[in-house]
């Protein structure tokens, strides 16, 4: 989170950035935040940068669900925006969200996989 943060705000700043993209989590110090409250937060952070950003929705580890509804409403709202990874226990909790914004990228990692390591995130196109 703090490098994302440093990222934007070199960006507000005209300063260069080493960053090719954000990748942004929802807030993890409270938990249960409702939707409207993700939506702020991505909307507050993801308009001070131009830069390809990507939303990560890690429910485990943050408390907070970015929603398909909220993804879709910030998604319009951020022409930068390039997709989603979501980190889930089954594939089939990812495909909401590519359905959700077909145009976007959504890549889908799950906690429970039995895959080899890759190198390349896997895309459901």
């Amino acid at each position: 989170m703090i490098w994302i943060i440093l990222i934007v705000v070199a960006s507000v700043q005209g300063q260069q950035t080493v960053a090719d993209a954000v990748l942004l989590l929802p807030p993890y110090y409270f938990a249960t935040v409702p939707d409207a409250g993700i939506e702020n937060f991505v909307l507050a952070v993801l308009k001070t940068t131009k830069l390809p950003s990507y939303l990560y929705n890690y429910s485990v580890h943050t408390g907070n669900v970015i929603s398909t509804e909220s993804y879709k409403r910030v998604a319009k709202q951020l022409p930068h925006l390039r997709g989603i990874k979501c980190t889930v226990t089954a594939m089939s909790d990812a495909t909401p969200y590519k359905d959700a914004m077909p145009h976007l990228q959504a890549s889908c990692f799950t906690s429970e996989s039995q895959l080899p390591a890759r190198t390349e995130p896997i895309c459901i196109q």
